[in-house]
């Protein structure tokens, strides 16, 4: 047992681990584990293991983080692929003018100027928009250490914004994506020109799920006779949250799960949507 309470994730779990890829999703308060197969139609494996926030920073706590992964010894597994996705509010969309390494440090060390931070640009569409975000070299040393030098590492939005943005293509429509999860609403725009926005909101009601995406259609010029709506993520949430947009919004609508995943078994639909995402955009 491992200091959750939980049986921890043995090597024998996965047999042949160089036949499936590894995600994780990694917050302050739990690391997200899921492992797909990549040549058949076995079940996704997923296990969200707790773990306490730094109590300094409330961040990322980098003891609680090695232990998860030391006491799941399946996570150090020769894998065919690993994605790693950092949980941080430290992130900005960045123009695909703006999106080299140079500029987007100089961003990042005006807003944290007594930090010592790494910066980690993912591209997320073809016309070269990127999501930066700055994590402790502490972290990114373990992760290279640990995981090694091929193992992509992004913001948690980048499979999500990607996703989205290919699924946008379809229509000329201007489309709002919300995803909702506990605590949390996270909003993606593109029009013709690609990606507008991409942004996380923490949020106690649907009242203020609402608040959030209204304010972003508003501020995107949103066209209520054309553009549309789409709404993903926690079900309960989101039932009580369609009603209410559609008082303001005509074309809103719940997302039509990926019907690639339901292969991968019940828990591809509990799992992170952005871990689920990741093989459907590679």
């Amino acid at each position: 047992m491992t200091a959750t309470g939980l049986m921890p994730l043995e090597p024998s779990l996965v047999p042949r681990p160089e036949m499936s890829r590894l995600a994780l999703r990694v917050s302050p308060m739990a690391v997200d584990v899921a492992i797909t197969s990549r040549v058949n139609d076995n079940p996704m494996l997923w296990r969200r293991l707790p773990v306490e926030a730094d109590p300094s920073t409330g961040g990322i706590d980098m003891h609680a983080f090695e232990e998860a992964v030391y006491d799941n010894r399946l996570l150090l597994a020769d894998f065919a692929g690993t994605d790693i996705l950092i949980d941080t509010c430290r992130f900005m969309v960045v123009p695909a003018d703006r999106a080299d390494a140079e500029m987007c440090i100089e961003m990042f060390s005006a807003i944290y100027p007594d930090e010592d931070i790494d910066v980690v640009i993912t591209p997320v569409e073809s016309a070269g928009t990127s999501i930066a975000m700055a994590v402790a070299p502490a972290l990114m040393s373990f992760v290279r250490r640990t995981f090694g030098e091929h193992a992509r590492v992004s913001h948690r939005l980048a499979p999500l914004c990607r996703y989205f943005a290919l699924k946008s293509r379809e229509g000329n429509a201007g489309k709002l994506h919300v995803h909702l999860e506990n605590g949390r609403v996270d909003v993606m725009a593109y029009g013709s020109e690609g990606l507008l926005m991409a942004n996380s909101f923490r949020v106690q009601t649907t009242e203020d799920a609402l608040f959030y995406v209204l304010a972003a259609a508003r501020n995107l010029s949103f066209d209520n006779a054309s553009d549309r709506v789409i709404v993903s993520g926690d079900i309960d949430m989101r039932d009580r949250l369609l009603p209410m947009l559609r008082k303001s919004i005509s074309c809103v609508m719940p997302m039509i799960f990926p019907s690639d995943v339901f292969s991968s078994g019940k828990e591809s639909l509990d799992a992170p949507f952005e871990l689920v995402t990741i093989p459907l955009i590679d």
